[in-house]
């Protein structure tokens, strides 16, 4: 009887000590979730920043486009033409620094287009990390998840065992 009072009692502190465990497991479950929300939602702002970001290049692309196309058709002829066919210095001069703005604004959109490249490309990269770092935490998640799963049958299979053991140590005091 005495042998069987003390399995109850380290059965006690045996289950005690594995909701410890479990409670230890389910809170780290919970913040591999938290983590989990946030990357989702830091995933679909970066996306979001992504898609607007190739739609304002894509733009900036079809702009630069239509002006190079219209610069390679026209070419320096028409700026000779323009220059020559001023009728004072001062309305050639003019005429001049318009088409040496029109550069100027060429190149700043040029400048621009890279620019928003390079931004493209830094969004996909951080998007990817990001993505990374989810598909870690969901890993991390699903691997604690086993392990409360584990400890969860190792605790079922102890108190089978030991319930069985205390039966049949009753039926043995009994049948004494």
């Amino acid at each position: 009887k005495k042998e069987l009072e003390e399995s109850r009692t380290s059965l006690s502190n045996y289950v005690a000590q594995m909701d410890a465990n479990l409670v230890a497991v389910q809170t780290k479950i919970d913040e591999l979730k938290t983590l989990i929300t946030e990357k989702e939602g830091e995933i679909a702002e970066k996306t979001q920043e992504l898609e607007e970001a190739i739609e304002v290049q894509q733009n900036q692309y079809n702009a630069m486009k239509s002006r190079i196309k219209f610069m390679y058709e026209k070419g320096d002829n028409l700026s000779l033409e323009l220059i020559f066919s001023s009728k004072s210095f001062g309305e050639m001069l003019n005429k001049a620094e318009y088409i040496e703005s029109l550069s100027a604004y060429d190149r700043k959109m040029l400048d621009e287009y890279v620019e928003y490249a390079e931004y493209v490309a830094l969004c996909k990269e951080g998007l990817e990390e990001e993505k990374g770092v989810l598909d870690e935490a969901k890993a991390a998640a699903q691997a604690e998840e086993d392990a409360l799963n584990e400890l969860i049958t190792a605790k079922e299979q102890e108190i089978s065992q030991v319930s069985t053991d205390i039966a049949s140590k009753e039926q043995a005091i009994k049948d004494y």
